[in-house]
């Protein structure tokens, strides 16, 4: 005599997305069966929205990130400096030159 797959009881096959809690239990987590990553509830997306501020950060961390050079007045210095390649050069020379 042949039997089938016998049930677990709780009524969840081992196909079902849900995992293995009841379809209508309350602590039922879903699953993308593409990836296999816990997908969130209808009411997590509210809840997660509440209570959550948002977070500036300190002066003090952003300081070492936003120093700036002192500007050079020197037109022709400047140019020069900014100048990476013989091209560069090249068209500096040429919309300087009459």
């Amino acid at each position: 005599m042949t039997t089938t797959s016998s049930s677990t009881g709780s009524g969840a096959s081992a196909a079902d997305p849900r995992g293995a809690g009841s379809a209508g239990s309350a602590g039922a987590h879903l699953v993308d069966p593409a990836t296999g990553a816990p997908m969130p509830g209808p009411a997590a997306a509210t809840d997660a929205r509440i209570g959550v501020e948002r977070q500036l950060p300190k002066v003090r961390d952003l300081a070492p990130l936003l120093q700036f050079k002192k500007p050079t007045l020197n037109a022709r210095k400047r140019r020069l400096d900014n100048a990476l390649t013989i091209w560069d050069l090249r068209a500096i020379a040429a919309r300087r030159t009459p």
